[in-house]
């Protein structure tokens, strides 16, 4: 048995030509390079030996070519064009960073790269002969069992499909952050003082996530129609157009993070290997069919495999991976014979969405990793921190004020620009975290939290199973009944998830743990500490309070500058192309940039009910739904008031005393605290009880246990200079007028 492609490391096929023996094997492991020889460079995982489809590498020839040697004519097209495609075939070419630039991310169009294959060609000028000739519109493309073993070689991987997780159960968690020692915390984030050296060294370890598909592969094209035709969809093929914009992409994040990625993955799409093909291709390969799910993944043509699973001179390792490998279904039980089906009912996919909700189980995937999609190209240095900061954990970048509407399950309909996603997403955390309306994310490279995609697959794991089952995203049919769509958007998802995690375990860590405490009521001495809190005096009648804004004058560690010398005494590499905008740790995050530093209101009453005005006691849970998700506006402005009340730095305001002890009564499945993972507030226990776990039930310091659920959760908002440009040319003549003008 053939273990997962993920473990497998270099593997290539290799027909068996001994007559002596009957066994074969579909893989061999070419094993690491010898002690003696230099790692290979990185770039030269790039190569383009034996091309299966030779039209499509004609035109990525002709760009690249065309491109290289007409320097002087990329600025009136683009100025970000400069240096983009490195001379193909060469290890030393590279693509090279523009230092007039800030950070650049690219998405090409693929009507420009037909427009000049027609022109410089002389083809005929209709998009329905290329398409023709590159297999997409062909009634009969020859299968998998009439090619030669070489291109088969060149652009698959023939493989028995016995990936499974071994019985885990797909609701607990295991993934952890790799947050700072507890003297740390008490320092960064009580107080707001530097922490040791050492104390930060290794916490950051970053991975690139590619996802990726040759739209231009024939046999892929069969299986896309094939499906598209059950389903009965209209599904726009401009997404699934290859230009090999992803070795591109590959490069660049090599230039770009030189050092400081552990690994590349790319995951890629496979089907079963069925029918003739299947017979055909086993007796080729001279296999046993003993009935295994044998499957056809897709590789780069100009991968060059046999360096695939090794480190280069750079230190970054690349592996791959197929959908079979990552798709699972938590909702199931995690038996064997309930993936094998799980699978069957959902691969092939050609739904992005479904592949993003699985990215989680890619194996030996780091803390956090880079999403990218082919066509983004990273244009200059970037450091760690551009990306995740080991004191303000992951960098998320909002697009702009909310814009997201929380009320709609199901879109009756699909809306474009993958907001049916968004929308139905909304509604998720809607439900779990109030609702209201979300900002977009910017749409470039995205630094996602494997531990925050954990929780959201646990706490969505039915969602998520729905949304794998839909092989096309965003489409209008498909669904029999009142075509619902169904898709979820997890790059979207997993951030602003984070977002309400961190806010929910701030407030949660005020209303449960310090004033609440063991006996989980709020009375005269926690209504006396809200009072001086907000500043309000006892004998009013006051209705409402306003929290004054606050800015770096008053709250300096929300300014880079002032943190500068901090972070170089603590060894923290700065950003190189990002601006940092908000810290978790000043309170929650403004509705757009417009309302960092304004002021808010607290309406007594709504906020705190009839605690306030009528001496009575309240359960601390209670209070804590009221403000968290209920009137989410309270929330919002308690966090502001807190941030205040602890001076300059630090969350002191919030934080329980020292030397408060908790014996748990209930078992966690990591030592790390985190928030309870259900799918909605309401009937959810926030109870001290309930909440603060550990594995063994040991007693824990409560100031510490909330200190290590802040850090799980912390996050930064950042800013990057970029460009989404989609270059389009409807004609020759005007693909020709921009290249001369």
């Amino acid at each position: 048995m053939a273990p997962p492609l993920a473990s497998r490391g270099m593997f290539f096929l290799e027909k068996k030509r001994s007559h002596t023996t009957t066994s074969s094997t579909a893989f061999v492991s070419l094993g690491p390079t010898s002690s003696t020889s230099p790692p290979p460079s990185a770039l030269s995982l790039c190569s383009f030996s034996s091309p299966l489809y030779p039209l499509h590498h004609s035109y990525t020839t002709l760009l690249s070519n065309y491109l290289r040697f007409n320097q002087p004519l990329l600025p009136a097209m683009f100025p970000s064009f400069r240096n983009f495609l490195a001379r193909r075939g060469s290890t030393s070419s590279t693509l090279l960073p523009d230092s007039r630039s800030k950070l650049r991310i690219l998405s090409f169009s693929a009507v420009f790269t037909t427009t000049l294959l027609l022109f410089f060609l002389a083809s005929p000028g209709s998009i329905s002969s290329l398409l023709t000739l590159s297999g997409l519109q062909s009634s009969s493309t020859a299968g998998l069992g009439s090619l030669s073993l070489n291109d088969l070689d060149a652009g698959y991987s023939v493989f028995p499909s016995d990936r499974t997780f071994g019985g885990q159960d797909g609701a607990s968690l295991t993934k952890e952050v790799q947050i700072l020692d507890d003297e740390c915390l008490e320092r960064w984030i009580g107080r707001g003082e530097s922490c040791l050296r050492e104390s930060l060294e290794g916490k950051v370890v970053v991975d690139i996530v590619w996802t990726w598909v040759n739209g231009t592969d024939p046999q892929w094209l069969e299986q896309f129609k094939r499906y598209a035709e059950e389903a009965n969809v209209d599904v726009p093929f401009k997404h699934f157009r290859n230009k090999s914009e992803l070795q591109h992409s590959l490069r660049a994040a090599l230039q770009a993070m030189r050092g400081r990625i552990r690994t590349f993955h790319l995951v890629l799409g496979d089907w079963a290997l069925e029918g003739d093909d299947r017979k055909e291709v086993l007796w080729n390969l001279e296999f046993e069919d003993r009935g295994e799910d044998w499957r056809v993944g897709q590789i780069p043509t100009w991968l060059r495999r046999e360096l695939v699973g090794v480190g280069t001179e750079e230190g970054v390792v690349v592996e791959v991976h197929h959908h079979s490998d990552i798709f699972r279904d938590r909702a199931s039980g995690g038996a064997a014979w309930e993936e094998r089906q799980f699978r069957h009912d959902t691969l092939p996919t050609f739904n992005s969405f479904a592949i993003e909700g699985n990215l989680v189980n890619i194996p030996d995937l780091a803390e956090n990793f880079i999403y990218l999609n082919d066509e983004f190209l990273l244009t200059r240095p970037h450091t760690l921190t551009d990306w995740v900061h080991p004191l303000f954990g992951p960098i998320v970048r909002i697009a702009q004020p909310g814009t997201i509407e929380p009320a709609t399950e199901f879109p009756p309909t699909a809306c474009p620009h993958e907001l049916s996603a968004l929308t139905r997403s909304n509604f998720l955390l809607g439900h779990r975290f109030g609702a209201k309306k979300r900002a977009p994310v910017e749409h470039i490279g995205k630094l996602l939290s494997t531990p925050m995609l954990e929780e959201i697959a646990i706490i969505w794991r039915s969602d998520f199973a729905f949304s794998a089952h839909r092989r096309f995203r965003e489409v209008e049919r498909g669904l029999s009944d009142s075509s619902r769509v169904g898709d979820l958007h997890p790059s979207w998802l997993a951030p602003m998830f984070l977002i309400e995690r961190a806010r929910e375990s701030m407030l949660w860590t005020w209303a449960v743990v310090r004033l609440g405490g063991e006996d989980g009521m709020w009375g005269d001495e926690e209504r006396e500490e809200i009072r001086k809190m907000l500043r309000v005096r006892e004998a009013t009648t006051q209705k409402s309070v306003v929290i004054p804004r606050f800015d770096k004058s008053t709250r300096p560690m929300m300014d880079w500058k002032n943190l500068e010398p901090q972070m170089k005494e603590m060894g923290v590499e700065g950003p190189q192309v990002t601006e940092f905008l908000w810290s978790s740790l000043d309170g929650a995050l403004p509705n757009g940039p417009g309302y960092y530093y304004t002021s808010c209101t607290i309406k007594l009453e709504t906020c705190f009910g009839t605690f306030w005005n009528e001496s009575e006691t309240t359960s601390s849970t209670d209070a804590f739904k009221r403000l968290a998700f209920e009137h989410t506006e309270c929330g919002d402005c308690i966090l502001q008031a807190l941030a205040r009340a602890s001076g300059p730095r630090g969350l002191s305001a919030l934080l329980p005393a020292t030397d408060i002890s908790f014996s748990p009564t209930h078992h966690s499945s990591i030592s790390q605290p985190h928030l309870p993972l259900t799918k909605l507030f309401e009937g959810t226990d926030f109870s001290l009880d309930n909440v603060v776990r550990s594995p063994k039930r040991e007693t824990v310091d409560l100031r510490v246990w909330c200190l290590r659920l802040i850090a799980r959760y912390q996050y930064t908002e950042g800013r990057s200079e970029f460009a989404f440009t989609q270059v389009r040319f409807r004609t020759v003549r005007s693909c020709r007028g921009a290249i001369e003008s």
